[in-house]
């Protein structure tokens, strides 16, 4: 019954924190506001978490994929409350300095989804063609 009870506390407040995080920016055309540790302007996806608390990321996903949440997963990070956190979507596949995801934006519009460990969509954006 303890193991149960821990079980289900684990899984209702990860539930709980992941809330909290959203999709905050997203650049599909970037030519020169921010660059990667190669020097290259690739697209990029800005989370924040304006919750309370910090959140594990592990095994959460970016994915501009319907058919396929979890496209591209991050490994160990961790954003603090009231924090941001800048992943490129570059198709690098990477995490040297910064995250790099197994997908390039489409400039002629598509849509970010953002989902936790068990797949339940966080956030998703529609991009408009620019």
């Amino acid at each position: 019954m303890k193991k149960l009870l821990i079980l289900i506390l684990s899984i209702t407040s990860n539930m709980i924190f992941s809330q909290n995080l959203v999709i905050n920016e997203i650049m599909s055309s970037n030519s020169s506001t921010i660059y990667d540790e190669d020097g290259d302007a690739s697209d990029w996806i800005e989370l924040y978490n304006h919750g309370s608390v910090q959140v594990d990321l592990n095994g959460y996903s970016l994915s501009d994929d319907t058919s396929n949440v979890q496209k591209w997963q991050f490994g160990n990070v961790i954003i603090e409350a009231g924090e941001y956190l800048i992943v490129f979507a570059s198709d690098k596949d990477t995490n040297v300095n910064y995250w790099h995801t197994n997908f390039k934006l489409n400039a002629s519009g598509e849509k970010i989804i953002f989902s936790d460990t068990s797949c339940s969509i966080i956030d998703q954006v529609d991009i408009p063609a620019s």
